[in-house]
């Protein structure tokens, strides 16, 4: 099987055809072109996502790649909705040390929400290797996409984003279980 460098590496050169593809159905639909922003997310994504399939390796850098990727978008939800559901039915005497309470206590449930999935992945090259996996996969970073960074909109202009989130995070998982699968078959025919 290709270690982690040849799925990224194949990642890093197969990327520029997902942005393609992206702007060959906006030809299609309609929507927002490529911005910088969206690009240079759509490509952290895409590397990231083609090292998914091994987050249920313990030994792989996968698995201690995602935890920390896993513990920071955790934080990042929960501080938002902290912060939007709380501070401003707060008194104003809390003000001064209520974002570093919401900050600490993101950080703290995060962590041990990462912890404990961690904990329950099952074995290598089990569920986590599937088509199915990829898809809830990246229908989760796409819904933490949306209620990060575009406000819960249902504008065009977002959904179009969310969609080059969406192709960027399951086209980059697919490659990895491409590049396994081709791997496997030709160590197969050498031997």
């Amino acid at each position: 099987m290709p270690g982690y460098r040849k799925h990224i590496s194949s990642a890093i050169w197969t990327f520029p055809l997902v942005t393609l593809l992206y702007k060959g159905l906006l030809s299609f639909m309609g929507g927002t072109p490529l911005t910088w922003e969206l690009v240079s997310t759509g490509f952290i994504l895409y590397i990231l996502s083609s090292e998914a399939p091994d987050i249920d390796h313990k030994q792989a850098y996968a698995n201690r790649l995602f935890f920390l990727f896993f513990w920071i978008l955790l934080t990042l939800v929960i501080f938002r909705t902290l912060f939007v559901n709380f501070y401003y039915h707060l008194p104003p005497t809390f003000d001064p040390v209520i974002e570093e309470v919401f900050l600490f206590v993101s950080l703290a449930g995060g962590g041990l929400i990462s912890f404990a999935s961690f904990k329950l992945l099952p074995v290598h090259r089990g569920p986590v290797h599937t088509v199915l996996f990829g898809f809830v996969y990246s229908v989760v970073l796409v819904a933490a996409y949306w209620y990060l960074f575009e406000n819960a909109s249902t504008e065009n202009s977002a959904l179009s984003r969310m969609l080059f989130i969406f192709l960027c995070s399951f086209i980059g998982f697919l490659n990895h279980l491409i590049l396994d699968k081709f791997s496997s078959k030709l160590k197969r025919q050498s031997s």
